[in-house]
């Protein structure tokens, strides 16, 4: 249950900064979520391995 919680988690997470890259007015914010979507994407590869093995 806790993976399942950290997947759907990081895939709200992922939704927000792909949102706020589209429409988001300030550009250092931007860049902090343009950032971030590589790390939640191996977070979520990390976690989708950690559910395959549970």
């Amino acid at each position: 249950m806790y993976v399942q919680g950290q997947i759907r988690g990081h895939h709200e997470l992922l939704a927000l900064n792909n949102s706020y890259l589209r429409s988001g007015g300030n550009p250092k914010e931007q860049q902090v979520a343009q950032m971030s979507l590589p790390i939640i994407q191996r977070h979520l590869a990390i976690l989708s391995s950690l559910r395959e093995m549970a």
